[in-house]
């Protein structure tokens, strides 16, 4: 005996099964616990009558029970030898079998066999090739010629790269110095350890910047914009310090409004107000070193 599986959908999907009586159906469904893996079954009354141990059922009533699944169509009956057995005609398409043994009882006719209905199955889909894309056409004049016209189709020639527009993330020669600059103010002025190197990511967002017209004197204005910001240093809800040099160059909207931070900075330490709450503890000259140093390397914006 093994486990099946049942379909309650099959009442509303089969009239004639649905026209049974529930304890027809709970034979059905029972008797296909008890088939082989190949929807075969004794058919005999009293085997099934041991089979089904239904209460109050004796062998003449399962006999009837049996004749009913024949004239519904749900069963075929057949006989090898005198042996009566049948086969679940709808066997393949209600169960799936995993590891399907050997059948235990002899097939079926080959007349009884064509009743079975056959599950469907998928049509397999056919795998997709590879596209290669085709040569791109381009057209070429050409000296004039009969019946071809002032043009003709000619394959196009592979495109190169140009090499007159600066690479994104390498500095040019005149830019080098720039970096520099902007480099070493950086580490002094946020206190970054030697182990601090400018990637290609923070590279591309400060060549970005220069590129686009922006000032070193402006772009020093930014980082220390960062560097007093109380938030960016560490007083927030995560105390984490966002003090990225990608961060600062990110966009013109960050250097001007990191510069406007800078700004209101020196209006609140020229009207006197405490302004010390982002340092680090160093000592004040330093502090003020570094922001006078912001502007004074360059002229006005």
């Amino acid at each position: 005996m093994r486990n099946r599986t049942i379909r309650p959908r099959k009442c509303a999907t089969d009239p004639r099964f649905g026209a049974l009586t529930p304890d027809v159906q709970l034979a059905y469904w029972t008797l296909q616990c008890h088939a082989d893996d190949a929807g075969r079954i004794p058919w005999d009354s009293a085997v099934v009558f041991g089979l089904l141990g239904f209460a109050g059922y004796g062998p003449g009533r399962v006999g009837e029970m049996l004749r009913e699944l024949e004239r519904a169509g749900q069963v075929a009956a057949y006989e090898v030898e005198g042996v009566a057995f049948a086969v679940f005609l709808y066997w393949e398409a209600e169960q799936r079998v995993d590891k399907a043994q050997a059948p235990k009882y002899p097939d079926p006719p080959d007349e009884t066999s064509r009743l079975c209905v056959r599950k469907a199955r998928r049509p397999e889909r056919p795998r997709a090739q590879p596209v290669r894309p085709a040569a791109p056409v381009a057209l070429a004049p050409v000296a004039p010629a009969e019946n071809l016209g002032e043009f003709q189709l000619t394959t196009a020639p592979e495109k190169t790269k140009q090499n007159g527009a600066p690479k994104a993330g390498v500095p040019t020669d005149d830019e080098r110095p720039q970096v520099l600059e902007v480099e070493a103010f950086y580490r002094k002025a946020m206190e970054k350890r030697a182990s601090w190197e400018m990637s290609d990511k923070r590279m591309k967002a400060l060549l970005a910047r220069l590129r686009s017209g922006v000032s070193v004197r402006r772009i020093k204005a930014a980082i220390m914009g960062c560097r007093v910001s109380p938030y960016h240093m560490g007083e927030n809800n995560t105390r984490r310090v966002y003090d990225d040099l990608e961060l600062i160059c990110r966009s013109p909207e960050k250097v001007d409004a990191f510069v406007e931070t800078y700004r209101a900075h020196l209006r609140t330490e020229e009207q006197g107000a405490p302004a010390d709450r982002w340092k680090r503890g160093e000592p004040r000259a330093t502090a003020e070193d570094l922001i006078q140093n912001a502007l004074d390397n360059e002229g006005g914006d």
